[in-house]
C-alpha cells in the first residue's frame, strides 16, 4: 500500500508540471518609464504625427534639433543627456491642430514576451477659442530593449 500511495505521488507532482520544456510562462509586466518632456511644437518645426523610437544619440540630437529650430526650448526638457547604452527614447506627436487645448500622454508601457506595447492618450485639456496652430507631443525614456516597440493610439472619440 506504501508504495502504491508513493507512486500516486509521483504521478501527481510530474504531472502537474508548468511546462513541458521546464521554462516558466512570462508573464507581462508594466515598465517603468520616466518623462522625458511633453508640451507643444508650433506645428512649423516639420514634424510628421508619428510615434518614434529612439536608441542612439545622433537621432536623439536631430530630433531635438528639429523641435527647436528657433533658439531654446518653448518647452521644458526634463532630461537632455540619456545614456542610450542603458535606456531607448519613446515619442509620440500628435498632427497639427488648429486650436489650443490639446495634449498627448503617454500612459502605459507594457512588456511582452515578444514586444512593448505603448499606450498613448490623445485628449483635449480645455478648449481653446483663439485659433493658433500647435502641434502636442510626449517624450519619455524606458529601460534599453532588443524588443519591437508598437504604439497604441487612443483618441477620444475611441
Amino acid at each position: 500500500m506504501k508504495k502504491f500511495l508513493l507512486y500516486s505521488l509521483f504521478l501527481i507532482f510530474v504531472s502537474c508540471s508548468s511546462d513541458d520544456n521546464g521554462t516558466e510562462a512570462f508573464e507581462p509586466f508594466e515598465v517603468t518609464f520616466t518623462n522625458v518632456t511633453d508640451g507643444m511644437l508650433f506645428g512649423t518645426e516639420g514634424i510628421i504625427e508619428q510615434d518614434i523610437v529612439i536608441n542612439n544619440p545622433m537621432d536623439w540630437s536631430e530630433l531635438l534639433e528639429t523641435m527647436t529650430p528657433y533658439d531654446g526650448y518653448l518647452f521644458e526638457i526634463y532630461e537632455e543627456d540619456i545614456s542610450f547604452e542603458e535606456f531607448q527614447v519613446l515619442a509620440s506627436f500628435d498632427g497639427h491642430r488648429p486650436y489650443p487645448g490639446w495634449a498627448v500622454e503617454i500612459e502605459l508601457v507594457k512588456e511582452y514576451e515578444e514586444y512593448i506595447q505603448v499606450t498613448v492618450h490623445f485628449f483635449m485639456e480645455y478648449i481653446g477659442l483663439n485659433p493658433m496652430f500647435n502641434q502636442p507631443f510626449h517624450i519619455v525614456k524606458i529601460p534599453k530593449s532588443d524588443k519591437t516597440v508598437v504604439f497604441e493610439r487612443i483618441f477620444p472619440e475611441d
